[in-house]
């Protein structure tokens, strides 16, 4: 028989079974655009146990520890505690509620293991040289140089043209379009800046935009 609760209005209004709210409430616990990636490390997490030839109902805190030590030999610091907040939501939203202190001691250690490999760059000594010994073409050494001196963005160098370079003397001035991630805002100038010519040949811009760029357009 359907269960009933009086309203404010004195009209029945049907109370859901016990087993339907509680699938309900499940789904609410886990983030409706995680979950079938929560569920994915749960199942890791799970093939994990039976190898060692255990049930999930085993877990407890040292388990957790010995399953995140072994992910710690492949991921991140990062990846670890993401994996961990998915695992432990995984487990209460199964009714396995296990205390997480020694788990929780054992990722802030990692963390502080961890140290972020940063990208390679060149410094000014290593972008001379490569400018210098490359063979790219002069148009690309010139937009290495622009880069260098101007502090360009690379989508700021993608829409340098032409027209935005002026020789002026001894030295180019460049006009930077304004823009906004990859819009170009017409008629609008962000920025100007110059380079002077410079004693090295290998290296100036003045004398690359005189000798190679300057008779493609005055032809």
């Amino acid at each position: 028989l359907p269960i009933y609760k009086m309203s404010s209005t004195n009209k029945p209004k049907t109370i859901k079974p016990i087993n339907v709210l509680i699938e309900e409430s499940t789904h609410a616990i886990l983030p409706p655009k995680s979950e079938l990636r929560y569920k994915e490390y749960y199942d890791h997490y799970l093939a994990f146990l039976k190898q060692q030839n255990m049930n999930v109902e085993n877990t407890n805190d040292d388990i957790l520890c010995a399953y995140f030590q072994h992910l710690s030999e492949t991921y991140a610091a990062s990846t670890l505690w993401t994996r961990f907040s998915a695992v432990k939501k995984m487990l209460l939203v199964n009714s396995l509620i296990p205390t997480v202190a020694k788990t929780v001691a054992l990722l802030h250690s990692k963390s502080k293991q961890h140290t972020v490999n940063k990208a390679g760059i060149f410094d000014p000594e290593n972008l001379f040289d490569y400018v210098k010994n490359s063979n790219c073409y002069v148009h690309e050494k010139l937009a290495i140089l622009f880069m260098y001196f101007g502090g360009l963005r690379k989508i700021e160098a993608t829409f340098l043209l032409i027209e935005h370079i002026e020789k002026r003397d001894d030295r180019l001035t460049i006009r930077i379009p304004a823009t906004k991630t990859d819009v170009i805002f017409v008629n609008q100038v962000a920025r100007v800046f110059d380079i002077i010519r410079d004693d090295d040949p290998e290296l100036c811009s003045v004398l690359f935009y005189e000798q190679y760029i300057e008779p493609m357009y005055s032809a």
